[in-house]
Protein backbone atom coordinates (compact mmCIF):
# COMPACT_ATOMS: atom_id res chain seq x y z
CA UNK A 1 0.00 0.00 0.00
CA UNK A 2 1.53 3.59 -0.88
CA UNK A 3 0.50 6.79 1.13
CA UNK A 4 0.22 10.01 -0.89
CA UNK A 5 -0.06 12.80 1.31
CA UNK A 6 1.34 16.74 1.33
CA UNK A 7 3.96 17.59 4.25
CA UNK A 8 1.06 19.93 6.00
CA UNK A 9 -0.76 19.11 9.37
CA UNK A 10 -2.76 17.37 10.02
CA UNK A 11 -1.94 15.42 7.01
CA UNK A 12 1.32 14.15 8.00
CA UNK A 13 0.03 12.95 11.52
CA UNK A 14 -2.65 10.67 9.52
CA UNK A 15 -0.24 9.47 7.40
CA UNK A 16 2.34 8.17 10.10
CA UNK A 17 -0.79 7.00 12.23
CA UNK A 18 -2.07 5.19 9.15
CA UNK A 19 1.61 3.75 8.37
CA UNK A 20 1.52 2.26 11.48
CA UNK A 21 -1.69 0.84 12.30
CA UNK A 22 -2.13 -0.45 8.82
CA UNK A 23 1.89 -1.30 8.78
CA UNK A 24 1.12 -4.55 11.28
CA UNK A 25 -0.90 -6.36 8.71
CA UNK A 26 -0.08 -5.07 5.66
CA UNK A 27 3.36 -3.83 3.94
CA UNK A 28 3.27 -0.22 3.88
CA UNK A 29 5.05 2.38 1.85
CA UNK A 30 5.41 6.02 2.99
CA UNK A 31 7.75 8.69 2.01
CA UNK A 32 9.29 9.09 4.90
CA UNK A 33 10.57 5.44 4.88
CA UNK A 34 13.06 6.87 1.76
CA UNK A 35 16.96 6.56 2.92
CA UNK A 36 19.11 9.86 2.96
CA UNK A 37 20.88 9.76 -0.34
CA UNK A 38 18.31 7.47 -2.21
CA UNK A 39 16.62 9.77 -5.45
CA UNK A 40 13.10 9.85 -4.37
CA UNK A 41 11.26 9.92 -7.50
CA UNK A 42 12.79 7.09 -8.76
CA UNK A 43 11.80 5.28 -5.43
CA UNK A 44 8.41 6.83 -5.43
CA UNK A 45 7.78 5.91 -8.89
CA UNK A 46 9.13 2.21 -7.92
CA UNK A 47 6.56 1.99 -5.09
CA UNK A 48 3.92 3.47 -6.42
CA UNK A 49 4.31 1.08 -9.61
CA UNK A 50 4.35 -2.14 -7.51
CA UNK A 51 1.80 -0.97 -4.79
CA UNK A 52 -1.73 -2.78 -4.71
CA UNK A 53 -3.43 0.27 -3.20
CA UNK A 54 -3.08 3.97 -3.18
CA UNK A 55 -4.44 5.63 0.05
CA UNK A 56 -4.96 9.49 -1.00
CA UNK A 57 -5.22 11.71 1.91
CA UNK A 58 -7.21 14.75 0.12
CA UNK A 59 -6.59 17.87 2.56
CA UNK A 60 -6.92 21.34 0.51
CA UNK A 61 -3.45 21.79 0.78
CA UNK A 62 -3.35 18.20 -1.23
CA UNK A 63 -5.12 19.03 -3.63
CA UNK A 64 -3.16 21.44 -4.68
CA UNK A 65 0.11 19.51 -4.40
CA UNK A 66 1.66 19.26 -7.86
CA UNK A 67 3.47 16.14 -6.56
CA UNK A 68 0.29 14.69 -4.59
CA UNK A 69 -2.00 14.84 -7.90
CA UNK A 70 1.39 13.65 -9.89
CA UNK A 71 1.37 10.55 -7.79
CA UNK A 72 -2.70 10.29 -8.13
CA UNK A 73 -2.09 10.58 -12.23
CA UNK A 74 0.08 7.90 -11.80
CA UNK A 75 -2.04 5.63 -9.50
CA UNK A 76 -5.34 6.34 -11.76
CA UNK A 77 -3.26 5.28 -15.13
CA UNK A 78 -1.70 1.84 -13.59
CA UNK A 79 -6.09 1.35 -12.26
CA UNK A 80 -6.98 1.93 -16.07
CA UNK A 81 -4.44 -0.37 -17.54
CA UNK A 82 -3.48 -2.77 -15.08
CA UNK A 83 -6.47 -2.64 -12.67
CA UNK A 84 -4.06 -1.93 -9.53
CA UNK A 85 -3.40 -0.31 -8.01
CA UNK A 86 -6.85 0.24 -5.84
CA UNK A 87 -7.52 3.97 -5.05
CA UNK A 88 -8.95 4.98 -1.45
CA UNK A 89 -9.54 8.61 -1.16
CA UNK A 90 -9.45 10.17 2.25
CA UNK A 91 -11.03 13.70 2.32
CA UNK A 92 -9.14 15.66 5.25
CA UNK A 93 -11.49 18.00 6.51
CA UNK A 94 -12.11 19.52 3.10
CA UNK A 95 -15.29 19.05 1.06
CA UNK A 96 -14.64 22.02 -1.37
CA UNK A 97 -15.05 20.88 -5.13
CA UNK A 98 -11.73 18.88 -6.58
CA UNK A 99 -10.32 20.97 -9.53
CA UNK A 100 -9.72 18.74 -12.84
CA UNK A 101 -8.03 16.91 -13.35
CA UNK A 102 -7.97 15.60 -10.08
CA UNK A 103 -11.44 15.32 -9.98
CA UNK A 104 -11.45 12.80 -13.02
CA UNK A 105 -8.70 10.63 -11.13
CA UNK A 106 -10.77 10.63 -7.56
CA UNK A 107 -14.48 10.93 -8.39
CA UNK A 108 -14.92 7.71 -9.29
CA UNK A 109 -14.44 5.98 -6.02
CA UNK A 110 -16.51 6.29 -3.00
CA UNK A 111 -14.53 8.42 -0.55
CA UNK A 112 -13.69 8.33 3.24
CA UNK A 113 -13.93 11.78 5.40
CA UNK A 114 -11.50 12.51 7.77
CA UNK A 115 -12.83 15.52 9.82
CA UNK A 116 -10.18 15.05 12.94
CA UNK A 117 -8.61 12.82 15.28
CA UNK A 118 -11.66 11.60 16.68
CA UNK A 119 -12.30 9.82 12.91
CA UNK A 120 -8.35 8.27 12.69
CA UNK A 121 -9.91 4.64 14.33
CA UNK A 122 -12.55 5.01 11.90
CA UNK A 123 -10.74 5.53 9.03
CA UNK A 124 -8.44 2.84 9.62
CA UNK A 125 -10.87 0.22 10.31
CA UNK A 126 -12.24 1.38 6.89
CA UNK A 127 -8.97 1.51 5.01
CA UNK A 128 -8.73 -2.01 6.77
CA UNK A 129 -11.78 -3.34 5.24
CA UNK A 130 -11.17 -2.00 1.96
CA UNK A 131 -7.76 -3.71 1.80
CA UNK A 132 -8.89 -6.74 2.57
CA UNK A 133 -12.15 -6.98 0.50
CA UNK A 134 -10.28 -5.46 -2.80
CA UNK A 135 -7.26 -8.34 -2.27
CA UNK A 136 -5.75 -8.93 -5.81
CA UNK A 137 -6.11 -12.28 -7.19
CA UNK A 138 -3.58 -13.07 -9.07
CA UNK A 139 -4.38 -14.83 -12.34
CA UNK A 140 -2.14 -16.71 -14.93
CA UNK A 141 -1.49 -14.65 -18.10
CA UNK A 142 -3.23 -17.28 -19.77
CA UNK A 143 -6.15 -17.40 -18.59
CA UNK A 144 -6.76 -12.49 -18.16
CA UNK A 145 -9.40 -11.89 -20.08
CA UNK A 146 -8.20 -11.03 -23.81
CA UNK A 147 -7.99 -7.27 -25.23
CA UNK A 148 -6.94 -6.45 -21.72
CA UNK A 149 -4.11 -3.67 -22.05
CA UNK A 150 -0.44 -4.79 -21.38
CA UNK A 151 1.22 -1.88 -22.48
CA UNK A 152 4.15 -0.12 -20.69
CA UNK A 153 3.76 1.92 -17.53
CA UNK A 154 5.00 5.38 -18.06
CA UNK A 155 6.52 7.69 -15.73
CA UNK A 156 5.84 10.81 -13.43
CA UNK A 157 4.69 13.32 -15.50
CA UNK A 158 5.30 11.45 -18.73
CA UNK A 159 2.47 10.87 -21.64
CA UNK A 160 2.58 7.56 -23.38
CA UNK A 161 0.37 6.38 -26.01
CA UNK A 162 -1.68 3.25 -25.64
CA UNK A 163 -1.95 0.72 -28.21
CA UNK A 164 -4.27 -2.04 -27.40
CA UNK A 165 -3.65 -5.54 -28.85
CA UNK A 166 -5.74 -6.96 -31.91
CA UNK A 167 -9.76 -8.05 -30.96
CA UNK A 168 -11.17 -10.98 -30.94
CA UNK A 169 -11.47 -11.42 -34.51
CA UNK A 170 -7.65 -11.82 -34.91
CA UNK A 171 -7.58 -14.85 -32.56
CA UNK A 172 -6.34 -17.75 -34.72
CA UNK A 173 -8.40 -20.02 -32.03
CA UNK A 174 -11.65 -18.34 -33.14
CA UNK A 175 -11.09 -17.89 -37.06
CA UNK A 176 -9.75 -21.23 -38.11
CA UNK A 177 -13.41 -22.70 -37.66
CA UNK A 178 -14.89 -19.98 -39.75
CA UNK A 179 -11.88 -19.88 -42.72
CA UNK A 180 -12.71 -24.42 -42.77
CA UNK A 181 -16.46 -23.59 -42.55
CA UNK A 182 -16.46 -21.14 -45.22
CA UNK A 183 -13.97 -22.67 -47.52
CA UNK A 184 -16.00 -26.01 -46.98
CA UNK A 185 -19.18 -24.18 -48.21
Amino acid sequence: MFISYRHTEPDQSLAKELANAIGKQHQVFIDTQIPLGKEWGATIEEHLTGADFLVALVSKEAAESPMVVAEIEQAHFLNVHHKRPGIIPIRLMFDGHLRYPLSAYLNRFQQGVWNGPQDTPRVTALVLTALQERAPTPQPADQRRPGRWAGPVRGLGQRSRAVRPPGQSADPRRTGPLRRQLAGA
